[in-house]
């Protein structure tokens, strides 16, 4: 046993460096930040399926074992914070640092200038994480020095900053950003595997390597 997990490692640490000298590795998303419930996925409800609740259905099972199973949990995730809640954010994550805060665009975009929380990420001196009052906290960090080029520090009681933040909030539960667009909506659909996915991986890699051009972006 012993055995088979050290070569199971060497196995691993081996794919790993590929993948980071060819540039495909990605730590991937740990996490879904934002309100989360389950739902059926349309193509089920539409033709009629009959389930027994919001839980997992069955994706795929293997013909060689009939206890190897993939299966599907398909979830909307509320990806918006109110300006409360960004109130909030800043009062129990702010490490004090003078950058620290809400902030708006320099630039005016689809007719405003958008708003921001922007906080020091624990243990870097110029990363932030951005929160979005339509997409919440993002995926990505932003440096210090293009925080400062796209966007001005404003303060906490800034009317007009309120006022734009609590506009976009209310106006993207189910429309995108700007108006009429998919992206930027609050709610969005996500659809997980779990149980047996190993024995699907090389599948599910050249898949979504096929329709990268259609999947979009983390916001």
């Amino acid at each position: 046993q012993q055995l088979l997990f050290a070569y199971f490692l060497q196995c691993l640490s081996s794919e790993l460096a590929i993948a980071k000298s060819s540039g495909r590795y990605a730590e991937g998303i740990s996490d879904l930040p934002g309100a989360v419930k389950r739902s059926h996925p349309p193509e089920l409800e539409n033709s009629g399926g009959k389930t027994t609740g919001p839980g997992p259905l069955e994706f795929w099972r293997d013909p060689n074992n009939a206890r190897a199973i993939t299966v599907r949990h398909d979830l909307t995730v509320d990806r918006g914070v109110s300006f409360a809640m960004a109130l909030e954010r800043r009062r129990l994550a702010s490490d004090g640092g003078d950058m620290d805060g809400f902030y708006q665009s320099r630039r005016p975009q689809w007719g405003r200038h958008l708003p921001i929380l922007a906080l020091r990420k624990p243990g870097q001196r110029s990363a932030f994480v951005i929160t979005r009052p339509n997409t919440g906290q993002s995926y990505f960090e932003m440096d210090s020095e293009d925080l400062r080029a796209k966007y001005q520090l404003k303060s906490d009681d800034d009317d007009e900053l309120r006022s734009t933040w609590d506009a976009i909030y209310d106006a993207t539960l189910h429309d995108g950003f700007p108006p009429g667009h998919e992206a930027g909506r609050r709610l969005t659909n996500v659809c997980l595997l779990g149980g047996s996915v190993v024995s699907l991986w090389g599948v599910l890699e050249t898949t979504l390597r096929k329709k990268e051009h259609q999947i979009a972006k983390s916001e």
